[in-house]
């Protein structure tokens, strides 16, 4: 790849925050992911959630921190209306999230479908709750530890994300001021 002049903000926390969920995931004892990643793009494509379907799956979800968007901002977390100049402090806004294998039901002869037990249902949640938690916890304490630490940053609200396929989850957003 040629060389280029790098983002030296957004792109190093990105990279930071990753290496903080994975490790979190990790000590707070959750299931190894088949992803833990920066991931580009306007959303997170679902496709390492995990062998859902196979009786012994290998790892249990993806995880990923992705830009969201960006903005000039010179009182945070108020976008500028005008006067935004190339050398305006910007707002970023970063997502953090985290998919897992979901229960579905099966299709039977009788009813055409069986939905999953309320076991399956309170095992998910306690999953992806703990799953909640432990984003947060990777949140605040990388960007309050390091050389984000002087940076303001709010932390915004925790969303579940629709499933696909067979993968569920949530993600936390957050916006960090580059100042």
């Amino acid at each position: 790849m040629a060389d280029f002049r790098e983002d030296s903000f957004v792109y190093p926390l990105m990279v930071e925050l990753a290496a903080c969920l994975c490790s979190e995931l990790e000590t707070s004892g959750l299931p190894s992911t088949c992803q833990c990643a920066v991931v580009p793009g306007p959303m997170a494509v679902l496709d390492a959630c995990g062998a859902c379907k196979a009786k012994e799956a290998k790892c249990g979800g993806q995880a990923w921190v992705r830009l969201d968007r960006a903005y000039p901002s010179a009182d945070f977390p108020t976008p500028d209306q005008e006067g935004a100049t190339c050398v305006s402090p910007l707002v970023y806004a970063v997502e953090v999230g985290l998919a897992r294998c979901t229960p579905v039901g099966k299709a039977n002869n009788v009813t055409g479908y069986t939905p999953p037990s309320v076991e399956q249902y309170i095992d998910a949640v306690r999953l992806q709750t703990a799953d909640m938690q432990a984003m947060r916890r990777a949140i605040q304490c990388c960007l309050r530890g390091g050389p984000w630490s002087d940076n303001s940053f709010s932390l915004g609200q925790y969303v579940p994300i629709t499933p696909a396929a067979d993968c569920g989850g949530g993600v936390w957003n957050f916006l960090i001021w580059e100042q």
